[in-house]
Formats: structure tokens, C-alpha cells, sequence
């Protein structure tokens, strides 16, 4: 077999691999690559010019403090401290790909070096970790100690840590489904389940089939039949099989229509693969919380499920709309609804079922001082665990578990006014305002709706831990408004550092002398203003005071798959 990998391992001496270290740590900052009079320096994150303006381009730095510079003399991989580490003709800087959300690249990871026909890798730390001898040969992803390497259609997978930079394998395909899960290789019709070091925890054989994904759930399909893996290849659900179509796939339950019964009965199985439904039920709700299931029968029976285990069954329900746990040993149910109003209303019930109090409208869980809200004749009510109404009627409330609060306001139709209350978790109040407020997770928003364009009177204001109400005054309302739309995109809680769009600083920008231009990393972010560029964080705040003429990117380089 003809060699086509050199691997070149270079060993720094005790010394160097001291120096290394001790610069790692001093120089653990944010460095930014920006452009003055048509050269590039660098910046720290106070503003502070730290790498003089001498290159005709300059990346960002490194994790690890190391940057790629280039000038009249060539290419250049320098450290923090303005010091040519390696030199080459031609280096070619890569980084990691971009995050589904935030469209926010990671910072530098590694570097290629292209030497007349050889390519040299180098990692974050400016260290030669791989020769190749062919300067096409590419695909190179670095994912903690784990290097891959596209070559000539098929993936290497080698171990950078391994004194003789062992080859671990050599895959047809490597598909990536979750950094954090692992990855599903294809190698001479065998699919093989690896975690995020790449070593191989199942197999399925597909010469006969062909495998998908479907949410965390992988399905091969033989034929007619269906087996459901989880991420690390465990079969999961029915064991033999299924033979139809799967329906619904969360992280408990996997629901399908068995094509031996009729299309609109549906079978469930857990994860641990017993068989809940036999026969099959009419109708399914999943629950998100934990691990909650209710399935009806074709005689209106519905079984109530926690896991795998059956809590109870209660007739008379063609379908179920509400299903949660209000406190130990007592649940919240509710059949469907026609138009607004739910069939059999909203109402607790005990571990066997059994109704505990009367019918609602709406009805929250209990908190742990033994509170919980409800909806009854157009009003909202605080009530205790022995269903006693405790609070004077409102126009609505609701509870936040994260902060502990209940959310209450009070609508005055006919005087056009509003007065928004915040209560602690045993109902008392800390905070009023007269006007209407929009809360989202920590975050307030006072609106004055006398005002047609509440958007422009908006006040927004942050809820601490303490219960203490703090003005916000680098938010606004669109801001605001627009955080709810990513976490709601993404389904469910984001930190919003982590997961802005450029439709967000479209909004937060609109009206304002300066316009946003494109994420950096960490939370910073660039825009312009009359030609000249700025660095700023995720509130606005402008690092430093100087304005420039341009700030580094180098292109992203996604490997094939």
C-alpha cells in the first residue's frame, strides 16, 4: 500500500514547553487584528494597541495566544508578544465552523503551512502536529485530542497526542450529529456509533438497509421494518421492530402507527424497551416534563403514564390537552378544547385519579410554599393546597419557577390603565408599577399603553435574584422582543450572548448613526459608522475609543462530509 501520510512529530525541549505554558497563561486575554493607515496591529479588549501596525493582514489570535501575520517577507505564525514563531511562504489560517444560532465563529484552532508539495499542520499553540505529502489532501478537524483528515474520499482518523501519531482508523464516511454526543462513521456497509473521541461504541450492519436521524433518535429501515438506535447505537423501543411508520420521537417515548392495525391507532414504546401500548391507543400526548405521557383508547379510556410506569386511568377522555405534575402526588388534567373552552375544564387530581377539586379554567402547579394560581369566571386566584381562594381577583397571573415570582396585573378597560404586580413565592408583593409590563425570563418591560407607539416609550428593566427590580438602560423593547423570538426559534432557553442574528442588530441599530456589521468571538461584535469600523460588546459598549479602518476575519473552511 503505497505511503501517502509523512507524520512529522516535533518534541519541544523542557524549556521551550515551559515558555509555551507561562505564555499561554499571561497572555489568556482577547486580542483583535485591526487596520490603520492600510497595516494591521492588534488591540487588546480595553483598546490598547498591543502589536505595532506592521502586516498587511493579521488573523485573530488563538485560545492559546497565537495569530498568523503576513508581510514582505512572508507568512507568519506570531505569538501575543509580537514574536515570529514559524515562517513559511504560504500558511493558510482555518477556524472552526460556525454555531447553528449565533453565526458566531470560534476562534482560531489551527493552521496550515503549504511548503512547496507538503502541507504542515500546526495546532492553536503554533506546535507541527502533522506533515501530508500532498498539498490537495484536505479536511482537516481538530476536535480535542482527535485529528481527522480528509484524504482521497475516505477519513483518517489519527491521535495527536500518541508519540508515533497513531492512525486510529479509516472510515467511508463520518457523519457529525452533536459535538458533544459523538459521530456516525460508515465503513464497508457497517455503520459504526463513535463518541467525541471517535472510538467506536456499536455497529449496525446496512448492506440490507439504510439508517437516518430523526431528532436524538437514529432509525434503520430494512424492508418494511424499523429499529430505533439511541446516539451511542443502544437499540431502544421494540426490540423486534416495527413494522409502519414512526410517528413522534422525544427522549422517553417512541410513538408509531403499526400498519397491522388501523392508520389511526398509534403504539408506544420507552426507551427501555417495554412495550407500553398493547393494543395500540387512538390518541398521544408527550409531555416535555418529566418523562409525562397520557394515551387514550378507542373507548375513551385515557392511561396516565410517568416513565414507564402506569400512575392511573380515567374515562370519558376522546383526547387530552393537559397533563403536569402540580405537587408530590398530584397532577393537573384537562380533556381537549372546542374553540377556547376545554371540554371537562382544568382540575387537580390525585395519584389514583380521582378529582381533588372543582373544574377550572386554568390551574398551575404548586410552589413550595404551597401556592398555586388558577382561572375561574373571567378572574385569576392565588390558592393554597387546600384549594382556598387567598388572593382578591385578578385579570391574570402566572408564576416563574426560575425566579420565583408570581406575575400578576390588573386590566381597567373603561380608564384605559394598567397596573402590573410582582410577588414573591408566598405572594407578597415587592414590586408595582402603573402600567403594563411584558415579562421574559429575567427581563421586564414597562409599557405605557395610553401611548399608540408603545415601542418608542418602553422602559426595560432586569429581575435579580434578590427580587430587586434594575433598570436595564442599554435595552430596549425591540431588543427585547427579539430575544423571544430567537429562544423561541430554538426551542426553548438560549443564552443570548451565545445565539444573536444579524436580523437582532438590524433592530437594535435601526435610528442609530452607527449599523451593524458582523460577529467576532466572545461576545464581541463590529460595526461601522461614516467608513470607519469599531469593536463593540454585547451591550453596546465600545472598546476603546479609537475608530478603524478595518477588523481581521479570515474565511471560515468547513471539511467535507
Amino acid at each position: 500500500m503505497k505511503k501517502i501520510i509523512l507524520i512529522t512529530i516535533l518534541l519541544c525541549s523542557f524549556f521551550a514547553l515551559s515558555s509555551c505554558k507561562n505564555s499561554s497563561q499571561e497572555d489568556n486575554i482577547i486580542y483583535f487584528s485591526v487596520m490603520k493607515d492600510g497595516k494591521y496591529g492588534a488591540i487588546n479588549h480595553l483598546g490598547e494597541l498591543v502589536i505595532p501596525f506592521t502586516y498587511d493582514s493579521l488573523s485573530p489570535f488563538t485560545i492559546d495566544g497565537i495569530a498568523l501575520a503576513k508581510d514582505n517577507e512572508g507568512s507568519h505564525l506570531i505569538n501575543s508578544k509580537n514574536k515570529k514563531i514559524a515562517t513559511h511562504n504560504e500558511i493558510k489560517h482555518i477556524e472552526q465552523r460556525y454555531t447553528l444560532y449565533s453565526r458566531t465563529p470560534e476562534r482560531p484552532s489551527y493552521f496550515e503551512a503549504i511548503v512547496g508539495d507538503k502541507k504542515l499542520i500546526y495546532n492553536s499553540k503554533a506546535e507541527l502536529i502533522l506533515t501530508l505529502d500532498n498539498v490537495a489532501q484536505q479536511g482537516i478537524v481538530i476536535h480535542d485530542e482527535v485529528l481527522r483528515v480528509f484524504i482521497d474520499d475516505k477519513y483518517y482518523i489519527f491521535d495527536i497526542n500518541h508519540p508515533r501519531f497513531d492512525l486510529l482508523e479509516i472510515y467511508d464516511n463520518i457523519a457529525k450529529y452533536n459535538d458533544n454526543d459523538g459521530y456516525l462513521a460508515l465503513k464497508d456497509g457497517v455503520y459504526y456509533f463513535l463518541d467525541t473521541e471517535y472510538n467506536a461504541l456499536s455497529e449496525v450492519d446496512v448492506l440490507n438497509g439504510f439508517i437516518y436521524q430523526q431528532s436524538d433518535i437514529f432509525i434503520y429501515q430494512e424492508g418494511s421494518t424499523m429499529y430505533a438506535f439511541s446516539k451511542q447505537g443502544n437499540p431502544i423501543g421494540n426490540h423486534d421492530g416495527y413494522q409502519g411508520s414512526i410517528m413522534i420521537i422525544n427522549k422517553e417515548y417512541i410513538s408509531y402507527i403499526d400498519s397491522s392495525t388501523r392508520p389511526s391507532e398509534s403504539g408506544i414504546d420507552h426507551i427501555s424497551g417495554l412495550r407500553l401500548s398493547d393494543p395500540s391507543y387512538a390518541f398521544i400526548n408527550i409531555s416535555n416534563e418529566n418523562g409525562l405521557l397520557v394515551a387514550v383508547d378507542n373507548n375513551q379510556v385515557a392511561d396516565f403514564f410517568e416513565g414507564s410506569q402506569k400512575l392511573f386511568s380515567i374515562e370519558g377522555y376522546n383526547r387530552v390537552q393537559t397533563f403536569f405534575k402540580a405537587d408530590v402526588n398530584l397532577y393537573v388534567v384537562s380533556s381537549c378544547c372546542s374553540d377556547t373552552i376545554f371540554e371537562k375544564g382544568v382540575q387537580y387530581v390525585n395519584q389514583l385519579g380521582e378529582p381533588v377539586s372543582m373544574e377550572y379554567k386554568y390551574a398551575g402547579a404548586f410552589n413550595e410554599y404551597g401556592l398555586a394560581y388558577i382561572g375561574k369566571d373571567n378572574s385569576y386566584y392565588l390558592i393554597n393546597r387546600e384549594f382556598e381562594i387567598i388572593s382578591r381577583a385578578y385579570s391574570y397571573i402566572s408564576y416563574s419557577p426560575e425566579l420565583k415570582i408570581f406575575y400578576v396585573y390588573d386590566n381597567d378597560d373603561e380608564l384605559q390603565t394598567a397596573t402590573t404586580y410582582l410577588l414573591d413565592d408566598q405572594g407578597k408583593e415587592f414590586y408595582s408599577a402603573e402600567n403594563f409590563a411584558l415579562i421574559y425570563k429575567q427581563w421586564m418591560g414597562l409599557i405605557d399603553i395610553t401611548i399608540t407607539d408603545k415601542q418608542a416609550f418602553t422602559n426595560m428593566y432586569f429581575i435579580t435574584e434578590n427580587h430587586e427590580v434594575v433598570e436595564a438602560k442599554n435595552m430596549t423593547y425591540e431588543m427585547f422582543s427579539t430575544l423571544q423570538t430567537i429562544d423561541y426559534n430554538n426551542g426553548g432557553y438560549t443564552n443570548i450572548r451565545d445565539h444573536l442574528t444579524n436580523n437582532f442588530f438590524k433592530i437594535v441599530t435601526n435610528g442609530r448613526p452607527f449599523s451593524y456589521e458582523r460577529s467576532l468571538f466572545n461576545g464581541y461584535y463590529v460595526y461601522s459608522q461614516d467608513g470607519k469600523y469599531m469593536i463593540t460588546t454585547f451591550d453596546l459598549v465600545m472598546v476603546g475609543t479609537e475608530m478603524y479602518d478595518g477588523i481581521s476575519q479570515m474565511p471560515t473552511f468547513s471539511p467535507l462530509l
